[in-house]
Formats: C-alpha cells, structure tokens, sequence
C-alpha cells in the first residue's frame, strides 16, 4: 500500500511540474536582448535631451513585440519587432553619446537632430 501511495505521489509530482513548465512563456533572445537595448538607452539621464524621438520609437517596438509575445502570435513577428526597438535603442545610444560628446567639448553640429544645418 505504501508502494502505491509513493508511486502516485511522485506520477503526481512529475505531471504538476511538467505542467508548470508547459505554462511558463518561451524564452526569446530576440526579444530579451532588445529589452535590455531599451532599458540602457530609457536609462541614461539625457535620453529625453538628445534622443527623445528614438527612444520612444524604441519603447513602442519593445510594446509591440511584447503585445505579440502575450498573444502567442508568430515568432517572425515577435522578432521583427524586437528587432526594430533594438535598433532604434542602438541609434538612441549613439545620439546620447554624441550630443553628450558635443555638449562636453562645446561644438554643436547643426540641427538638434545632429545633422548640420543646410545652404
């Protein structure tokens, strides 16, 4: 009797824990690499000075891709999406480095959106 007791205690064990696996969400590199991007270029405390435009073309991707994510919907998309906020975090960080460099050594060139400015 203790036999049987054990034997289904553990069947009962294993069937909660497969379970418990088969409902937790499917890690995405993709997705996670991209919400760390976003996070380090929200984070910096000029973002909003020198990169507003892409960081929050960055942070809708990022929902996107995490709406897409939530649905179950295909990988291509979750993918594409958090492909796109990666890169617009990518180039966020890079206007923040820039105007952090131009602000430092007090030379501007051009338009705030760092282009210089026209004939």
């Amino acid at each position: 009797m203790n036999v049987k007791k054990s034997s289904f205690a553990v069947a009962a064990a294993v069937a909660f824990a497969l379970a418990a696996c088969s409902s937790q969400p499917v890690q995405n590199d993709g997705l996670e690499a991209a919400r760390v991007a976003v996070q380090q270029a929200e984070s910096s405390p000029d973002a909003g000075k020198y990169a507003a435009a892409e960081v929050a073309a960055a942070h809708e991707a990022l929902v996107e891709a995490d709406r897409l994510a939530a649905k179950n919907k295909k990988d291509k998309g979750i993918q594409e999406q958090a492909y796109v906020a990666q890169r617009h975090a990518d180039i966020a960080v890079q206007q923040i480095a820039k105007g952090q460099a131009e602000a430092k050594t007090g030379c501007r060139s051009g338009t705030p959106e760092g282009r210089a400015a026209g004939p």
